[in-house]
């Protein structure tokens, strides 16, 4: 009498065996994608600081250039709020609650986007008496922190200078 082959299937161990090298398998999978996931995440919301600090600073110089007159901040003084006289009439623009706000005579529209919180903002009225010009040259220094709605400990500082009626930083 011959024993019965028993080597054509897989037993119960084997199967249990494979069944844990798989899940381990995806366990570490898994966490690899949702750590890449998260990276993708923060660099999203830093790019949303970025491109909203270009934002503010793309429109603030526009305004300058064609500025004719500063009305605030007075002269050496500072302010949260920045009026501009220029040949297409007057601009504001000021924070107002999260967002910063420019209002014309064309309307009000937010300079931030959705994303972007608007925590603190400055301005600051430098003149400069340049002798060779025999003139006082104007800028405004302005200071602006933001941060990403969705993750408020993530900071963006932007600070500079733009001369009024000249396109220069």
């Amino acid at each position: 009498m011959q024993t019965p082959n028993r080597k054509t299937g897989m037993s119960i161990i084997e199967i249990l065996m494979y069944v844990a090298i798989l899940s381990i398998i995806g366990v570490v999978l898994s966490n690899y994608f949702i750590a890449a996931l998260g990276a993708q995440t923060e660099h999203d919301r830093r790019n949303d600081l970025a491109n909203g600090a270009q934002d503010i600073i793309n429109t603030m110089r526009g305004d300058l250039v064609d500025a004719t007159q500063v009305v605030t901040p007075l002269s050496s003084g500072t302010s949260t709020v920045l009026t501009l006289v220029g040949s297409l009439g007057g601009v504001l623009i000021e924070q107002n609650g999260d967002a910063l706000v420019r209002i014309s005579g064309r309307g009000t529209r937010s300079i931030t986007s959705t994303n972007v919180v608007v925590e603190n903002v400055s301005f600051t009225r430098r003149e400069y008496f340049e002798q060779r010009l025999n003139a006082t040259t104007t800028s405004i220094g302005y200071h602006v922190l933001l941060s990403h709605k969705a993750a408020p400990a993530m900071l963006r500082t932007i600070d500079g200078a733009l001369f009024v009626g000249k396109d220069g930083l």
